[in-house]
This record gives structure tokens, C-alpha cells and sequence, in this order.
């Protein structure tokens, strides 16, 4: 089972949300992650901690509520490093997260 799958079984059992909505959130939830990470990374370079930690913040809540577990987890470590100070961590992290978001599907 793919995490798309999983995700989307998840989310009908615990919402009682129909399977056309569940995949038009989890799909619109995939766009924006990917976004995300792209400004996390940018803001990152940039030095600009505080706004890459509230796109974490943006990400940890919008893969809890599309039951996006792997991800939500991968997320909650970034962002305690961030927090910490740990740039080489969250780094990583960010990495794994965004390894998650390209493979979803699959």
C-alpha cells in the first residue's frame, strides 16, 4: 500500500469523508508540501530561521490533518532541530521529508 493509499484509507475512516474528497485533499496537500519545502530550504540559505520554522509549523499541521504520518513525524524532528539550533539535523530532515513527499505515490 502506497502512502497515498494509506493516507487516504486513514482519513475516510477517521473523518467519514467520501474517497473523491479524500484524494482531492491528500493531492492538494502534496502541492503544497512540495511548496513548502521549497520555501523552507530558500529561507534556510537565507538564513531566515524563524520564517522556515513557521512553514514546519504550516507542514506538521497540515500532514496531521491529512493523516500523512510518516511525514508528520519526519516533520516534528525538523522542527525541534530547527528550534535547537541544529541546522545540520533539521537539514536532514528536510531531506527525508521532501524524499517523502516525491515518493507518495508510489
Amino acid at each position: 500500500m502506497t502512502p497515498f493509499q494509506k493516507s487516504t484509507e486513514d482519513l475516510m475512516k477517521e473523518t467519514g469523508f467520501g474517497i473523491d474528497f479524500c484524494t482531492n485533499l491528500l493531492n492538494a496537500f502534496i502541492k503544497n508540501a512540495d511548496s513548502l519545502i521549497k520555501s523552507i530550504r530558500t529561507d534556510i540559505s537565507e538564513n531566515e530561521i524563524k520564517k522556515a520554522g513557521f512553514s514546519l509549523h504550516q507542514l506538521k499541521g497540515s500532514s496531521g490533518n491529512v493523516r500523512a504520518a510518516d511525514i508528520f513525524n519526519n516533520v516534528i524532528i525538523a522542527e525541534a532541530a530547527l528550534k535547537n539550533g541544529d541546522l545540520t539535523q533539521a537539514d536532514a530532515y528536510i531531506e527525508i521529508i521532501s524524499q517523502l513527499i516525491a515518493d507518495f505515490y508510489n
